[in-house]
């Protein structure tokens, strides 16, 4: 499937540069989402949620259930990266593997090609589906929650923007395989 003559690009990200540029991003992403909240709803976004967060009988149980479940679609996101390669890419489940590194932040590997295009997709259906989505329904139906889900989770994993980006620049001709053990792909040009 892959030729040794063919060009060879490594996408992976280092952590620590990858933190550096995403924290202004992250308050950029944060200050719009708050002043698209307050200006769609006509209400501040703090004040709904801390009315969510007490609106139960114990709001030290309900944030830590609410942890618990931004953890689990944490780890979903990853989940749904594996998925949409196997669908998108038409590769084997067995071939792609959910790995939960120290930090806690699980990213999927892959040993087989996909082309770029399917790439592109795998990489951000999980970031429109988790975060996105969220945000834009918490907005219309006026609910704080969703909302604040959606940020976090798309705060979790703007990793996955910047691979996106480096990737829009990249054209078809390419095929992707991830680092076993970094963030990020290594690309192979397909041989004509």
């Amino acid at each position: 499937m892959l030729n040794e003559d063919q060009s060879k690009i490594d996408l992976t990200i280092d952590v620590k540069k990858a933190n550096k540029i995403i924290f202004p991003v992250m308050l950029l992403l944060i200050a719009f989402i708050y002043f698209l909240y307050d200006n769609v709803t006509g209400a501040n976004l703090y004040r709904d949620l801390l009315k969510a967060i007490q609106a139960g009988k114990n709001p030290t149980l309900f944030l830590l259930g609410y942890l618990v479940c931004l953890g689990v679609l944490i780890y979903l996101h990853a989940v749904l990266h594996a998925f949409f390669l196997v669908i998108l890419g038409h590769i084997k489940f067995n071939n792609t593997k959910v790995i939960a590194n120290k930090k806690l932040m699980p990213y999927v590997s892959h040993d087989v090609p996909v082309h770029i295009f399917a790439y592109r997709r795998a990489i951000f259906l999980p970031y429109l589906i988790l975060g996105l989505f969220p945000v834009g329904f918490g907005i219309y139906e006026h609910m704080a929650l969703p909302v604040f889900a959606g940020t976090l989770i798309c705060i979790c994993f703007m990793g996955d923007m910047i691979t996106l980006f480096h990737l829009a620049k990249v054209d078809r001709n390419f095929v992707a395989i991830s680092h076993p053990n970094k963030y990020g792909c290594i690309l192979y040009k397909i041989k004509s």
